[in-house]
């Protein structure tokens, strides 16, 4: 297998098991792991609460006889740790950040060789505290540029003192302190990521191998949010369109507080929200002010069955890096993105949790006045008439109320034409009051997926339609004769008309019949859409056709035959 290539961050748990399997056993010394096909031994276990001065804890314990290796981490450390000390054969035990497990005598008992793997300054390697409960086989450390170092030579622990002082969960310590701000996880905590270990784990793999000369994957090149200069990259990488459907596409946010789970931080607000504002494009982009800098990047999500929550990351942020005024929330969000995955919909809220229950960001939607400019007008106030649904992959929602969590009325496909009634803002969004051009339910769409539409004579309407108001008053554009006919079966004749036109195609024809009556068929986007039927006419049915540039619309028993010429003019 050739393992000489460029490595993007690949998914955490393959990562992290690909690294443990190949290069766990060889750069600690051992042969490759393998598990034995015999059955596995069946353990009963009757005190588990360490630390473990009795030796009598394992009861009807069958130990079957055979040669096997085991990687774990954390917890699975743990227990890989209490089950190596009872099995028979054990040839080699590999953890990555277990906690202490047994007492000074547990220690001075246990005969497997074993490697205890920590990365940095890892919290869980540390607990329980140290006192009664004790680690067992050789420390192995990776320090913060992804050296792995055998620290002690014997099973016994020494003070811990001598570990590095730096994380290595940013990739780059300096960048992470140099706020001086409090606000951030903590690096113990982070130092325990699985996907830390499986990093420099990798490289020492990619080290290792012969004719390998290829970048190593730094956890700086693979998750890093910090730039380079003082000025915004400008090739931040391009988002991925959203669902038209996702809740969180389209919205913005600005920040109300973070919520540490670290007591001594608790929580931090800013002192101005509006300073600290974020939009999710639908096209997967983000842009955010953070407070006296600004930041652009990318983001995705995968929302639950109901939308309310999900998967949140964020990908590359790139920033400016003015010195703001203390507290440093810039700095904090920045340095915490990447470590963002999920997201809960609440009361209106938006939270945006960071792993390994590092801490929470709240935020509301943006509803300045300073924003409404970004609404769109309503044809009375001098908007488009009509939207075009675009930007979906298959269909555009719409629903009963300007709201994620309103009943899908009914579903539009990209080019549908619909009349805009009006947009307002909501949940952080902007929604349009819609219905489908002709007819049909009336509901909200996201607006993020609407753009003008262009009728046939190359123009976008705006304004209102007044060419109903104006063919009622006789104000006609033009007049002439069209081709028309009154009854089933009658050859056809000529009709005078009269035409009040609004541009954009839309236009009210009114047609003088034989008898006196007026018949007055409306277009809207160079289409038929309706006439003045009535009660009187027993509300014939209405329809149209096209045949190149000629309008055949029959209504009942009345068929008229109007060229495009009428509608649009020219």
């Amino acid at each position: 297998m050739n393992l000489c290539f460029k490595i993007k961050l690949l998914p955490a748990v393959i990562l992290f098991a690909l690294a443990l399997t190949l290069f766990a056993p060889v750069g600690l010394g051992a042969g490759p792991i393998s598990l034995s096909k015999k059955s596995i031994p069946a353990i009963t276990f009757k005190n588990l609460s360490p630390p473990y001065t009795d030796y009598g804890y394992f009861q009807n314990c069958r130990l079957v006889p055979f040669e096997y290796r085991a990687s774990s981490f954390s917890l699975g450390a743990a227990l890989s740790t209490l089950a190596a000390d009872r099995l028979l054969n054990v040839q080699g035990l590999y953890t990555f950040g277990s906690p202490r497990v047994g007492d000074d005598e547990f220690q001075k008992r246990f005969e497997p060789k074993a490697f205890r793997v920590v990365n940095g300054k890892d919290i869980v390697a540390d607990v329980p505290p140290k006192g009664p409960y004790r680690h067992v086989g050789e420390h192995i450390f990776i320090d913060q540029k992804g050296g792995i170092h055998a620290w002690y030579r014997s099973t016994k622990e020494t003070d811990d003192a001598s570990r590095d002082t730096d994380s290595n969960a940013s990739g780059n310590v300096g960048e992470v302190r140099k706020s001086d701000s409090a606000f951030y996880i903590p690096d113990s905590i982070r130092d325990h990521v699985p996907v830390l270990y499986s990093i420099y784990l990798w490289n020492k793999l990619v080290e290792s191998l012969t004719g390998c000369e290829i970048p190593k994957m730094t956890q700086t090149a693979a998750a890093t949010t910090e730039p380079a200069a003082s000025e915004p990259e400008a090739d931040a990488s391009a988002g991925t369109p959203v669902d038209s459907d996702n809740p969180l596409s389209g919205t913005e946010w600005r920040l109300v507080e973070f919520q540490s789970m670290d007591d001594t931080i608790g929580t931090v607000k800013p002192e101005d929200p509006s300073f600290f504002t974020m939009r999710l494009n639908s096209d997967g982009t983000v842009n955010m002010r953070l407070d006296c800098n600004s930041a652009s990047g990318t983001w995705i999500s995968e929302p639950s069955e109901d939308g309310l929550s999900g998967r949140f990351e964020f990908g590359a942020l790139a920033a400016t890096r003015a010195m703001c005024p203390p507290p440093n929330l810039d700095e904090h969000i920045l340095t915490q993105a990447r470590y963002i995955r999920g997201y809960l919909l609440r009361e209106g809220k938006l939270y945006l949790s960071l792993m390994a229950d590092g801490g929470i960001y709240a935020w509301e939607p943006d509803t300045d006045k300073s924003s409404a400019a970004s609404v769109p007008a309503a044809p009375e106030d001098g908007g488009v008439r009509n939207w075009a649904v675009t930007g979906v992959s298959r269909a555009l929602n719409l629903r009963e109320q300007p709201t994620i969590t309103a009943r899908i009325v009914a579903s539009y496909a990209p080019g549908t034409i619909l009349d805009n009634l009006g947009c307002q803002r909501a949940e952080g969004r902007i929604w349009c009051d819609v219905q489908q051009l002709g007819g049909g339910p009336r509901g909200y769409v996201a607006a993020e997926f609407l753009k003008p539409a262009v009728s046939p004579d190359g123009s976008v309407a705006t304004g209102p339609d007044d060419s109903a108001l104006r063919a009622g008053q006789g104000d006609f554009d033009a007049t002439g004769q069209i081709p028309c006919a009154q009854y089933s079966g009658q050859p056809m004749t000529e009709c005078e008309f009269g035409v009040a036109r609004a541009g954009g195609g839309y236009a009210t024809v009114v047609i003088k019949k034989p008898d006196g009556r007026t018949r007055a068929i409306f277009f809207r986007m160079g289409k038929p859409i309706g006439a003045d039927n009535s009660e009187a006419d027993g509300y014939p049915e209405f329809g149209a056709t096209k045949e190149n540039d000629l309008h055949l619309i029959r209504l009942g028993n009345e068929r008229y035959e109007i060229p495009d010429a009428v509608v649009l003019g020219g």
